[in-house]
């Protein structure tokens, strides 16, 4: 794969997901430079990142350290990583890779980014109807007004933001997990 564009800006809720490790790494081939900002977390504090070391166009920057369910205490790590954001790349046109809708939230307040977003939990489905309600209008409408929308599921789309996503903006990529041969597909189970 040739590298076709000049950088891409990561920003991640979580630098121990292997998943978005491996997005990052995909996006190093198509890039020139990767820029991934993102937070760890107290409880997984498993510092798998570093095998982004080996990639010399990665340069990463951890904005804060999370403690589960203190989302308040969150809010100086989010205003650190707009001021980094801003610092490092100015009002320039930029293309952020997003995931979550709390980063979602906030690059909203990027300007000139064309957003990638990437919904792989729909976490607002676990609040109260109240909080679910505000999540969702919130959501939906960030969804419609990025440039791409990556699900993890068909039925997220489907289900939940047919209405405010277009078609051609949706990319869906499943997560597989590897079941070395030892799980096999449901419909080969007897009943």
């Amino acid at each position: 794969m040739s590298k076709n564009k000049k950088e891409i800006i990561f920003l991640i809720q979580a630098f121990e997901q292997p998943r978005i490790l491996k997005k990052i790494i995909e996006k190093s081939y198509e890039f020139d430079k990767v820029k991934v900002y993102g937070f760890t977390r107290k409880i997984h504090a498993v510092n798998n990142y570093s095998l982004l070391d080996d990639y010399d166009n990665i340069d990463y920057e951890i904005s804060g350290v999370f403690t589960d369910k203190k989302y308040s205490n969150r809010i100086f790590s989010y205003l650190r990583l707009l001021w980094s954001i801003y610092s490092n790349h100015g009002f320039k046109e930029k293309l952020l890779y997003v995931v979550g809708i709390d980063l979602r939230i906030l690059s909203f307040l990027v300007i000139n980014a064309k957003i990638d977003y990437v919904i792989s939990d729909i976490v607002w489905l676990y609040h109260s109807k109240t909080r679910k309600a505000i999540f969702r209008f919130i959501d939906t409408r960030l969804a419609g007004k990025s440039r791409k929308v990556l699900f993890t599921s068909r039925g997220f789309y489907d289900a939940h933001y047919s209405a405010y996503v277009q078609e051609s903006q949706v990319e869906i990529t499943e997560n597989k997990l590897a079941t070395y041969g030892k799980v096999q597909p449901l419909e080969t189970l007897k009943e």
